[in-house]
């Protein structure tokens, strides 16, 4: 049941402004759209884009470093090569046609984004990975925009997997990581509207997600008026970061990965190289994989 008073007011109420704010104006800037699916950030003053950031090295401070880590999440590289020769992570990852059709470049990031979910699955349920996928009615649905189109009638670019944490010792992490399908091919530092919006749009509901303890509440809140809405507590009414991880599908059969974290009054946003799968045994299926099970990292208190 919610709570009979309206809720305080937060100590990051500024960051839950700032990325609703945000995700607003990159809904009203649709029509600025590229025909290829790209927008330039050039006129977004609260976003830094980092192009070619290399994900592929991302080791962890030592505790007398004065430096934090740039990326609060730690791929889950030993997990995948434990589990590397177990029959569900050992059938092959098949070759892109030599020619393909509108129908093989669509299918292909579907398989692309199956096969990454086939590889972890074993993974993802058990430790040393402690993560669950996120589904209805979690309240972070509310308002989330998990898929939509392009303005050249296209399938629609969809995000197909939400991971979080699960909770430790009562500790809750803001973390999420996405893993998400374009109809567009990805070109070398551009980013995709689509993109764009699944990280943003990721980061703003997890910014609003709402303190729920029970699936029966939850169901009560999707239920309730925007006004008993409000009552509800935040489940994050201190967190100013908000990191999100992006595993993101481009046509004709590449993928990237894109980190986006508050960082003051910024949109901090670190988007890798394009990597290729469109040869099976060349793609990188398993590092991609240990990105997905990454754990959180989490940043010491100033």
């Amino acid at each position: 049941m919610s709570p009979s008073t309206r809720r305080q007011r937060t100590c990051n109420h500024r960051t839950r402004v700032l990325l609703d704010t945000l995700l607003k104006q990159l809904l009203q800037d649709e029509t600025q759209v590229l025909e290829d699916g790209h927008l330039s950030l050039d006129g977004y003053n609260d976003i830094t884009h980092i192009i070619d950031y290399d994900f592929e090295d991302l080791s962890m401070p030592s505790s007398a470093s004065k430096f934090p880590p740039e990326v609060l999440f730690e791929p889950m590289v030993e997990v995948i090569g434990q589990s590397r020769d177990t029959s569900v992570l050992a059938r092959p990852f098949p070759d892109l046609p030599e020619e393909p059709t509108r129908f093989d470049l669509m299918d292909s990031i579907i398989m692309l984004c199956d096969f990454i979910v086939d590889y972890t699955d074993t993974c993802v349920f058990s430790p040393p990975a402690k993560l669950r996928k996120i589904f209805l009615p979690c309240p972070i649905y509310l308002d989330l925009r998990n898929q939509g189109c392009y303005p050249d009638d296209r399938p629609p670019w969809a995000v197909e997997v939400y991971l979080e944490p699960v909770p430790e010792q009562g500790v809750v992490f803001p973390h999420l990581t996405i893993l998400a399908l374009q109809p567009k091919a990805g070109w070398e530092h551009e980013i995709l509207y689509g993109e764009l919006i699944a990280l943003v749009s990721a980061m703003r509901s997890r910014a609003f997600q709402v303190k729920i303890d029970t699936k029966k509440e939850q169901e009560e809140f999707l239920d309730a008026m925007d006004v008993e809405r409000k009552t509800y507590p935040y489940l994050f009414p201190e967190e100013e970061t908000f990191p999100t991880l992006l595993l993101s599908a481009v046509e004709p059969r590449h993928a990237r990965i894109i980190y986006g974290c508050m960082e003051g009054r910024r949109l901090v946003i670190r988007q890798s190289k394009l990597y290729s799968f469109v040869r099976g045994n060349d793609s990188p299926v398993e590092f991609f994989a240990s990105l997905w099970l990454s754990r959180p990292v989490v940043r010491d208190s100033p």
